[in-house]
């Protein structure tokens, strides 16, 4: 009977240092759970402090298209992240009142935190517009944020009322950091057709049309860009020439250029200019900035129409 006592008080014993040994190990793992969740908090902050910054020290690029029988222009939004369904199904639950509407195209408006939010829309409260000789023609003010479905494209955009007369192509620069900005014209592309088979003679493979050809004429430097594809292969290829000597190339499935526009954002090493892209055989059409860097003389193809300066 004493032996059964004390085994007894053996398995009481064991059993609660077994139960503070069991809660003492949940509580350090619940611990490690709540520091790494705040740590993963952390990390997500700074990248998004650390895409603000980006973000705000960079300068939009774009083309403003006119909306048909209106004053009114737009520039197309970009996502503050990676595109994805779950963002655009949170952002269509938000559209506002019906700017306007016929058989072929709704305008709607999107709130203003929500495009914020979800879209870079940093330094789009206001825009220069330059024409295509790279002159300053205006200063414009946001008027709102909307979603816009035409006939061939739709999307988030930006709009702009307009009072003065503009040009039939107007490129609009941010102007978040119009005070630092330092604007410098970029020489005027030209086309010579002639030097388009004898720059592309001795090329590595077959082309069935090239799409345009640009050159520019910078110091004491002839530089070219060329933009052909073959339709059998799906590819399409960018070329880029100094003084006729091939210094860079690109080849994807989707990118052809049909002309390149001047910008005002020259530097000591890059000239910039915006491309008006497409792919061959699809109604997708965009507009996208492109830098020709003169130290590595090699093309720059930036992302979400934003570059430094």
């Amino acid at each position: 009977m004493k032996n059964l006592i004390l085994l007894s008080i053996l398995i009481s014993i064991v059993s609660c240092n077994r139960n503070k040994s069991n809660d003492t190990k949940y509580k350090s793992e619940a611990k490690k759970a709540i520091q790494a969740d705040s740590f993963r908090n952390s990390l997500d902050s700074i990248k998004d402090h650390e895409m603000e910054i980006e973000l705000n020290s960079s300068v939009l690029v774009d083309v403003l298209t006119k909306f048909e029988d209106t004053n009114e222009y737009y520039i197309a939004l970009g996502f503050k992240n990676q595109y994805s369904d779950s963002i655009v199904n949170i952002v269509e639950k938000t559209h506002g009142e019906t700017i306007f509407q016929n058989e072929l195209e709704s305008r709607v408006r999107v709130p203003d935190t929500i495009a914020q939010k979800y879209f870079s829309t940093n330094g789009l409260d206001q825009l220069i517009v330059f024409n295509k000789k790279q002159a300053v023609i205006d200063t414009i003010s946001l008027s709102r944020y909307e979603f816009y479905s035409g006939a061939i494209e739709s999307g988030y955009v930006a709009t702009y009322g307009i009072t003065n007369q503009l040009d039939e192509v107007n490129i609009a620069i941010s102007t978040n950091t119009i005070d630092a900005l330092k604007l410098k014209k970029v020489p005027e592309p030209i086309s010579i057709p002639s030097q388009n088979l004898e720059l592309l003679k001795n090329r590595p493979y077959d082309f069935d049309e090239i799409f345009s050809q640009t050159s520019i004429r910078y110091k004491s430097d002839t530089i070219t860009v060329i933009s052909f594809g073959n339709y059998s292969k799906s590819e399409n290829y960018l070329h880029l020439y100094k003084n006729g000597n091939l210094t860079d190339s690109i080849t994807n499935d989707y990118l052809a250029v049909s002309a390149l526009m001047a910008i005002p954002l020259a530097t000591e090493s890059e000239l910039t200019y915006v491309y008006s892209g497409f792919k061959p055989d699809t109604d997708w059409l965009w507009n996208g900035l492109m830098g020709i860097d003169l130290k590595n003389w090699k093309l720059v193809l930036y992302e979400e129409n934003r570059i430094k300066r």
